[in-house]
């Protein structure tokens, strides 16, 4: 399946270049010369290629949807929880090797969180890494590219934040807020005032 892949999408792309179908910028600019279009693209035959497809059962939509979906989730959905009792957790699961049926169990707490944090990903970790155009080193330029090609105003193209991120800044900043200004390791917990007793004597 890699090998194929490989061959046809460099035939693929040498077809494109044959057609003048292909742009460059820059640097790359010197790839409009077949001579040097076929020198870059030698190392791409000798690299081992990593491939694996197979048909989807409902057709593209439903895997763009379970990957925007995996990306986007977290371990556990709410309604998967059922009941919080004591030191116990209930929760709702599949039974893989029994016919995909739903079943319920119950954790000790401490054990919950600790298969819960098995599915949180280390500090700087990300779930999909892009390359090409929208790689994190060059990402900045070639969408600007991009968006002069397709003929999209560079201006106010930049994205409303997402709820979740507006929700963790706040989070942020009210956690910042209560840290102790001397050793901004303490957390200040505020209390409100004792209401002072009244010293007038109360009427006969």
């Amino acid at each position: 399946m890699a090998k194929l892949f490989q061959k046809k999408l460099l035939a693929g792309l040498k077809e494109l270049h044959k057609k003048n179908n292909l742009s460059f910028f820059d640097h790359d600019y010197h790839l409009y010369d077949p001579r040097e279009f076929d020198r870059f693209c030698q190392p791409l035959y000798a690299k081992e290629w990593i491939a694996y497809a197979k048909p989807s059962f409902n057709g593209p939509k439903s895997v763009i949807q379970y990957l925007g979906q995996y990306v986007h989730k977290i371990a556990i959905s709410n309604w998967r929880l059922i009941k919080l009792e004591e030191d116990i957790v209930s929760f709702i699961y599949r039974d893989r090797k029994n016919g995909n049926i739903k079943k319920s169990i119950s954790l000790h707490a401490l054990e919950f969180m600790k298969r819960f944090l098995q599915h949180v990903l280390p500090y700087q970790f990300s779930k999909i890494r892009s390359y090409g155009f929208l790689a994190n080193r060059c990402k900045k330029e070639s969408l600007i590219i991009v968006k002069n090609l397709l003929g999209i105003s560079v201006e106010n193209t930049n994205p409303a934040p997402l709820k979740e991120q507006l929700l963790m800044d706040s989070i942020q900043n009210e956690y910042s807020q209560n840290h102790c200004p001397n050793c901004r390791k303490g957390i200040l917990i505020k209390h409100p005032l004792p209401v002072p007793l009244s010293l007038n004597p109360r009427p006969p």
